[in-house]
């Protein structure tokens, strides 16, 4: 990898690029991306590929670059033996913010409950050294979510009673870590915060109330509200909920119960 990188710094010519980036308007992004790996695809070896890994991509505040680029300036065509593996929240198509004329795939993880499973029992196992019963109690509240396994992690190390059964701390998972926390306010901020609508709040009351997962028409019943406005609601929310196919129909939840709980917190408190 270290010699990979040094190759592209030299044969980059770095010290050209900048003068072209200076001359580049704010709007050109993708444009100097698709440069940059032009220039990088030139001098790769024929048995070679570019592996671009960006993660997080929902991060990117769509409000910081033009409506008609593509998140993160992503270019729409890609070169031969250049791919991007791309990870982000669940997100309706439509609003991808990305327009991609090459050849892709999307994965989406949850549908590999297993799998993910025993990616999060090797996670812990080789993150900590709890106790193997501790580790199975762990990857189930973790209900696969690595941001939440990860943060409860760091918060358990340390710990005197690290090793215990979870049954003899009944309050180790009430807790919420200050990095899951900021997490969760972002996410909070992004549902609208405290500027949520009288529908926006009502749909989100029955949503942390909710123990199982609701139907568009049974929230409507619940709130005495729209339909329409009920489901528009819910898509502006995808990437924080999930979805379960019930009786032909799609029923919702939160995507985590411990963002449920830190959820009606903030309800409380706003």
């Amino acid at each position: 990898m270290t010699n990979t990188l040094s190759q592209i710094q030299k044969h980059l010519k770095i010290v050209k690029l900048r003068s072209q980036i200076q001359n580049l308007d704010s709007d050109d992004g993708s444009w100097f991306l698709s440069l940059l790996l032009q220039k990088i695809s030139d001098k790769l070896p024929a048995n070679q590929k570019l592996i671009i890994v960006i993660d997080s991509l929902d991060a990117i505040a769509r409000d910081s670059q033009p409506s008609y680029t593509n998140l993160f300036y992503l270019p729409r065509y890609l070169l031969d033996r250049t791919y991007f593996i791309l990870a982000r929240r669940p997100f309706i198509k439509e609003k991808s913010g990305l327009l991609i004329e090459a050849p892709s795939q999307t994965l989406d993880l949850r549908d590999y409950p297993d799998r993910n499973r025993e990616d999060v029992l090797n996670y812990i196992q080789q993150s900590s050294s709890i106790a193997p019963q501790l580790c199975q109690q762990l990857a189930t509240y973790s209900e696969n979510n690595f941001m939440y396994l990860s943060q409860m992690l760091r918060a358990l190390d340390g710990r005197s009673h690290s090793n215990a059964n979870l049954e003899e701390m009944p309050s180790f998972f009430s807790e919420i870590p200050s990095g899951l926390a900021a997490y969760y306010q972002n996410h909070w901020q992004r549902m609208g915060g405290d500027s949520l609508s009288a529908v926006e709040l009502a749909v989100l009351k029955v949503l942390v109330q909710g123990r199982s997962n609701l139907s568009v028409s049974a929230i409507s019943d619940i709130v005495d509200g729209d339909e329409y406005e009920v489901e528009k609601v819910l898509d502006n929310w995808y990437e924080f909920l999930n979805l379960q196919q019930i009786d032909g129909e799609i029923c919702y939840s939160l995507y985590h119960s411990n963002f449920r709980d830190w959820i009606e917190r903030a309800i409380d408190n706003s």
